[in-house]
């Protein structure tokens, strides 16, 4: 039976603290501040790439943000949240038939823990325990599953070592990385297996550290670290390892760029909507909300300049790969990344993501929904006694708001004013019908 005492994340977000791991740790400001970091946690990432690179800063004129409130960029914002709205009304219905005869491995399954009224965030927190309650090394370890995607017909990154922390061995990469020297390879990139968010990455170019160097920071920095990162908890899992592989887009003798990366997200085998970071044709370095594309082709920040992104085709295959991807995952949702550049025949695989931590500020009540419903319109969801009483907590939570909206405050940096605890008898959120808020 659930515990009165363990109180919904909702509930305490309502009552002016918050969570972590089941513990109270602060108050609704303090709430908000962790939030905006999370919020900038891809933007953290994007920056340890951008310094690994050697990237210059650029002098572009760059596109709002969704944080941004002058008169211009709230104007902006507002055409990209229209456009946002108008893909959800039209398309929802498309990719949610797409579930009806989805085949779903169990690692992705929610059928057991889907009540009916998730949101976006909670789905990804279902998504989260999933992955931690299964073998994830075939999806998530960068070692096997390139060589998965390789036998399905896309073309990943190309590697020259691969090894975990079991079976590394410093005079083993050194012969594979001769071996590359030999075929005129100069420059490369040293990455994790098991980490998120650009961590631990070595950029070497134009032959630029020894060997030496390089097996020192695999040591150092890749096998002997894991990711710390709350949205990357299910890593843990995997055994830490190390692939070096080729540096998209490096040319000798031109300056660093950061390459042109998009990252794209499918809800039951279809695209939701793609974004783009890393340095576009022209050097400028874009944010994740500046170069959009939909699953249906609607788009923002494609200027006359990055038009070969559709015109040559790169956009076609990404989405015929990304299907492809998401298919021999059996994935309700997923992350497919590309590396692409102007004039090149094919686009690349850099890595999938099972748990996007971009925010996704105009798409995550479009992408919750179409989540929950390719469950919920199809039956795949077992209703029990525990979960229409965690439900009840819910909807009581959020009643409250109507009743009490005198309690909340105007300007969104005020704390909340608590709500009495002992109203309810609410759920561990840790339980399994709870959905591990």
């Amino acid at each position: 039976m659930a515990s009165t005492k363990a109180v919904s994340l909702l509930f305490i977000l309502l009552s002016g603290h918050v969570v972590v791991q089941g513990r109270r740790v602060g108050t609704k400001k303090q709430a908000m501040e962790s939030s905006l970091l999370a919020a900038t946690s891809e933007e953290a990432g994007m920056a340890r790439r951008v310094q690994a690179f050697g990237a210059d800063a650029d002098e572009c004129t760059h596109g709002p943000k969704t944080s941004d409130t002058t008169d211009e960029a709230l104007s902006v914002n507002h055409d990209h949240m229209h456009l946002a709205a108008r893909f959800e009304y039209q398309n929802v219905k498309r990719i949610v038939a797409g579930a009806q005869n989805w085949a779903l491995a169990p690692v992705f399954d929610k059928s057991p823990k889907i009540l009916g009224d998730e949101t976006y965030e909670q789905l990804v927190r279902m998504q989260i325990d999933g992955l931690k309650e299964h073998d994830i090394r075939h999806i998530e370890d960068k070692v096997i599953s390139k060589k998965n995607f390789e036998r399905i017909g896309v073309t990943p990154t190309t590697y020259f070592y691969a090894a975990h922390v079991s079976d590394y061995n410093s005079d083993t990469m050194r012969e594979a990385m001769e071996k590359a020297f030999a075929s005129g390879i100069t420059s490369f990139i040293v990455k994790p297996s098991h980490m998120a968010w650009s961590k631990g990455l070595l950029i070497v170019r134009e032959n630029s550290k020894t060997l030496d160097e390089v097996d020192k920071h695999i040591r150092e920095e890749v096998i002997s670290k894991q990711d710390e990162n709350e949205d990357s908890a299910h890593l843990k899992t995997l055994e830490p390892g190390v692939i070096i592989e080729a540096l998209f887009g490096a040319v000798p003798g031109q300056k660093p760029q950061v390459p042109l990366e998009v990252k794209v997200t499918l809800i039951w085998g279809e695209v939701y909507a793609a974004f783009f970071v890393g340095q576009d044709q022209d050097g400028c370095l874009l944010h994740n909300e500046e170069v959009k594309i939909y699953g249906d082709n609607s788009s923002w920040g494609l200027t006359p300049a990055r038009r070969w992104i559709v015109d040559e085709g790169h956009w076609d295959k990404i989405v015929k790969y990304a299907r492809m991807v998401a298919k021999g995952m059996e994935a309700d949702v997923t992350r497919a990344d590309f590396f692409l550049a102007p004039g090149l025949a094919d686009v690349e695989l850099n890595e999938v993501e099972s748990v996007s931590g971009h925010p996704n500020w105009n798409d995550r009540r479009g992408m919750g929904e179409a989540w929950r419903l390719g469950y919920t319109a199809f039956g795949k969801f077992d209703l029990t006694k525990e979960k229409v009483e965690a439900g009840h907590v819910r909807l009581h939570a959020d009643r409250d708001i109507l009743e009490g909206v005198s309690k909340y405050p105007k300007d969104i940096s005020g704390d909340l004013v608590s709500i009495d605890e002992t109203k309810y008898t609410l759920p561990d959120p840790t339980d399994q019908y709870f959905g591990g808020y």
